[in-house]
């Protein structure tokens, strides 16, 4: 059995099994789009990250005065805007498994504009 971020053997011995994981060595790498990138206020934004790699934390910033989000596990994400203006949202995504590895994309922008 394989998953993303880890490498799951099972080895069975008698009434025994035992699990054996090794982590991945992978750094997450930041992607993520929206459904369109001009929206009216009060629109509603629909997010997709799934295609970042490696990740399993996902913190969106959205720049228009409300906090950031962090969700863990889930690569989507919607928030309207109630303001007219440009915004540049944020993604920050971090390594399921807690990993720290230096290398890869670990922010990516995109700007919007709501009317």
């Amino acid at each position: 059995m394989q998953n993303r971020n880890s490498l799951i053997r099972s080895i069975t011995m008698g009434a025994i099994t035992l699990l054996l994981a090794a982590s991945c060595n992978k750094p997450a790498e930041s992607c993520f789009i929206s459904n369109q990138v001009d929206y009216n206020v009060g629109d509603t934004v629909y997010l997709n990250a799934s295609c970042s790699e490696n990740s399993g934390v996902f913190k969106w910033s959205f720049r228009d005065g409300t906090d950031d989000t962090t969700v863990i596990n889930s690569p989507f994400m919607k928030h309207a805007f109630s303001t007219p203006g440009s915004y540049e949202i944020q993604l920050t995504v971090g390594r399921r498994d807690g990993g720290s590895i230096r290398k890869g994309k670990k922010v990516s922008t995109q700007l919007i504009t709501v009317n």
